[in-house]
């Protein structure tokens, strides 16, 4: 029995989307028509309610035939090895492919945030791979060599490093859904119908902004740089910024290294090139910034640390890291390193960690 909760919850979310949608109550399930006319495909969300999961698929009308299986096989499987969330699901037998993305909630009950997220990352999965899937179904490229590929947004389309993914809706409305180059979602931005936001900026918000929050340890940090006062013991070494990969032998990979912490996240954060959203004001914790770090930080060092901030447990060298199921294993691996701080992925993410070492 799925929770009828969680459906109203669905619901509530297609709604605000503007999709047109029907659920079967028997089924427990979710049939939503897409209309992806950059690809000339058209699409569908089957969502799937059982007690414990919601399960996403997403596909079009693009499959497989007997010249192309084998090639589309083997390139799902390279696609699936290398993500970090969700998988591709194929019929071998009738061609069709699926993209999966399953939210668990054996303890919990899920936001609406979270459930939006994985229709939103079925759809991502699905889309970001459409290029690369329809070479090979060509033959214009291996499956191995066609992992990545992205060339289906356009360059107009690029936005800080996201790629922006438009939804359009039958009534001529849209809405934006920016992800970032790890097919992570980055946000939303409002619906729009005909031409009324042609040629305008993001709308502003004159509201007072809000009090000061109590900054994170990596915001604070960058304060204490922007006023010149910098912690010593953050300086003058080999500092790295290393990823949890739980298909190395070591299980943890350098991804930077720095004289300093402060420029080992500047660094992470250009790299990144921050938040998806460009309006930093829908960014979650952007308001309670004091103004020098708001005036003085790019946005896109701002926008990684707030999304460090926003889906990842953080700790410290005081905290017991060494109890978290992904920075626990640092120690052991890498014995050389010193932890200062690390992030470690909330539910519904998995099998993603960071961590800033001194070497």
């Amino acid at each position: 029995m799925y929770s009828e909760q969680v459906a109203e919850d669905i619901k509530k979310i297609l709604d605000e989307f503007g999709f047109e949608f029907k659920f079967d109550e028997e089924d427990s399930s979710f049939f939503v028509d897409l209309r992806l006319d950059k690809f000339r495909l058209n699409g569908l969300f089957y969502i799937k309610l059982s007690e414990q999961l919601v399960n996403v698929f997403m596909k079009t009308d693009l499959s497989a035939n007997e010249s192309n299986k084998l090639r589309v096989a083997e390139y799902l499987h390279w696609v699936n090895y290398y993500n970090e969330r969700g998988n591709f699901e194929f019929d071998f037998d009738e061609g069709v492919i699926y993209y999966k993305c399953t939210l668990m909630m054996p303890d919990i009950h899920p936001t609406i945030e979270m459930l939006q997220e994985t229709i939103l990352m079925a759809y991502a999965g699905y889309t970001e791979n459409i290029v690369g899937l329809k070479k090979v179904m060509a033959g214009t490229i291996s499956p191995k060599e066609a992992v990545g590929l992205t060339e289906h947004v356009e360059e107009e389309q690029q936005q800080d490093g996201a790629s922006v993914t438009t939804f359009v809706f039958a009534d001529g409305s849209e809405m934006d859904a920016y992800f970032f180059e790890n097919g992570r979602f980055g946000g939303l931005s409002r619906r729009r119908t005909g031409d009324e936001d042609e040629g305008k900026e993001y709308e502003e918000d004159d509201s007072d902004d809000d009090e000061e929050e109590e900054l994170s340890w990596q915001l604070n940090l960058m304060g204490e740089w922007m006023q010149g006062r910098e912690c010593k013991e953050f300086t003058g070494g080999s500092f790295a910024f290393l990823r949890y990969n739980p298909y190395s032998e070591s299980l943890f990979e350098s991804l930077a290294e720095e004289d300093s912490v402060v420029k080992l996240l500047q660094t992470m954060g250009m790299e990144s090139r921050g938040h998806g959203n460009q309006n930093p004001k829908s960014w979650g914790g952007y308001r309670g910034l004091p103004t020098f770090i708001k005036e003085g930080l790019d946005n896109k060092i701002i926008g990684f640390l707030l999304y460090l901030q926003s889906h990842f447990d953080f700790y410290t060298e005081e905290d017991d890291y060494e109890e978290d199921c992904y920075l626990g294993d640092l120690e052991e691996f890498m014995p050389e390193a010193r932890f200062i701080a690390g992030w470690s992925a909330l539910p519904p993410y998995q099998d993603e960690a960071y961590a800033i070492v001194a070497l």
